[in-house]
């Protein structure tokens, strides 16, 4: 009986943690994305600087999440999205069409960590 107990404890254990898993990458890909399309409608409104003003804030996210998601997905797939985040800081104000492809890039990336980390049958088998 206590084997039972035992394998019910970590099921719920397991379940608790793909739980959190998913509302924090979920957060994470909301938080992300509506920065990301509030720095993209910023520069084609040509107002490079405060579209740099939300890389900075998105930076700043990305890095304060970071290391939560790294303790849960593979880093392999962290790296290209971190790589995209990073690109958007030293972009100059004569190079605004790059710092559009930049985040075009980086929501790409974490789009691809949202489907990649989202709970499906194709996801597990």
């Amino acid at each position: 009986m206590k084997k039972i107990y035992i394998a019910i404890a970590l099921l719920i254990i397991c379940s608790g943690v793909c739980i959190i898993e998913q509302v924090t990458i979920n957060k994470v890909y909301s938080e992300t994305t509506s920065i990301i399309n509030t720095a993209l409608d910023l520069n084609e409104q040509k107002d490079f600087f405060k579209a740099k003003s939300q890389c900075e804030k998105l930076r700043k996210i990305w890095g304060k999440r970071y290391p939560y998601l790294s303790a849960m997905i593979d880093h392999s797939q962290l790296d290209g999205a971190s790589a995209a985040i990073k690109a958007t800081k030293d972009i100059s104000k004569a190079n605004e069409d790059e710092l559009s492809e930049k985040l075009i890039e980086a929501k790409n990336e974490i789009q691809l960590l949202k489907e990649n980390q989202s709970i499906t049958l194709g996801n597990i088998f």
